[in-house]
């Protein structure tokens, strides 16, 4: 319990009563920082043991009488794999593993054993949490930064006007900015090639209007073109053709011909139109899906609309929204 109220430890969130405290304990997150907290403390209580014969139906009984002489074992869990058996040897105590590991050699039943401390690694999706918050301190630090940069340029100017233009001045997307950002679309242009007869990607808004400042977002929009030659391309996979239901190919790049022909009462939209909706949001979406190197965080908005595809470009971490013929 602090002063001014009590914190929690596992998540590092401060409360104002212990009201808000006890129900933040009975949240998911909490819960779920505090079991991950539980497994890497009993990490720490582990060894990782190879080298035995795991197939042996008293194995567990023999690895545990031979690391008791160390301290007492909790819990023994043995993996029979293709390359050997592996075991994780769960100690009660810290001293009882340092015990352990300052034992060069050791052997069980005249057969050495590969003794070390257990590496705990995490799962996949507390990784992607932990990269997810990592990248969210990095921006809030970055925009703390252009925030005093800014105020201290400010407090020198000499008058309102002054302040204007040095405020335009740091904050405007400098020349190496507006280069990444052709080059991203360069880049798409390149990729949905490959799956569609003729398409180009364009930016708009704020990143060509000069309206755009240092950390803003970058708008795209994919334009497919039915109004050019065709030229044959090499044969290419289509990715989740099989969530498309009107879409019967499996293999691309797609000419207007080949994509889905939708009606109404009313009219009959082209193909390539019909591709504007969410059936090619979803097939967009896992394009760059497939790119995971360049392109993460990718998020599909559903609208009737206008349907968007929300993105971080990897090596710049510039954010951006996609949508098609927009």
């Amino acid at each position: 319990m602090s002063e001014g109220g009590i914190s929690c430890a596992v998540c590092g969130v401060h409360f104002n009563s212990q009201r808000d405290y006890f129900g933040h304990c009975q949240g998911k997150k909490h819960k779920s920082n505090e079991n991950l907290a539980n497994l890497q403390e009993a990490a720490q209580r582990t060894v990782f043991v190879k080298g035995f014969n795991g197939y042996n139906p008293d194995c567990k009984n023999v690895l545990g009488l031979y690391f008791s002489v160390f301290g007492p074992v909790t819990k023994i869990k043995v993996n029979n794999k293709s390359g050997g058996s592996i075991a994780n040897v769960e100690f009660q105590d810290l001293p009882s593993v340092a015990k352990c590991l300052s034992v060069r050699h050791h052997c069980l039943q005249g057969s050495p054993l590969f003794v070390k401390q257990y590496v705990f690694h995490l799962p996949k999706h507390e990784q992607m949490r932990m990269i997810h918050l990592q990248n969210e301190k990095e921006e809030e630090q970055k925009r703390q930064n252009i925030h005093s940069a800014v105020m201290k340029s400010l407090m020198s100017a000499c008058n309102l006007t002054d302040q204007i233009n040095q405020m335009t001045e740091m904050l405007k997307l400098t020349e190496d900015d507006e280069k990444v950002r052709a080059l991203i679309c360069d880049d798409m242009t390149v990729l949905f090639n490959r799956y569609f007869e003729s398409c180009t990607v364009h930016q708009f808004g704020s990143s060509i209007n000069r309206f755009g400042t240092k950390g803003c977002d970058l708008d795209l929009f994919l334009y497919l073109r039915s109004d050019v030659p065709y030229y044959k391309k090499p044969r290419v996979q289509l990715p989740f053709h099989k969530d498309i239901k009107t879409l019967k190919f499996d293999y691309g790049p797609l000419s207007t011909e080949q994509l889905p022909l939708n009606t109404d009462d009313l009219y009959i939209i082209s193909p390539m139109d019909h591709l504007e909706g969410l059936i090619g949001i979803k097939l967009v979406a896992k394009i760059l899906e497939n790119r995971k190197k360049w392109y993460t965080d990718i998020i599909t908005i559903p609208s009737h609309r206008c349907p968007v595809i929300k993105f971080t470009h990897h090596s710049s971490g510039i954010k951006g929204d996609l949508s098609l013929n927009n």
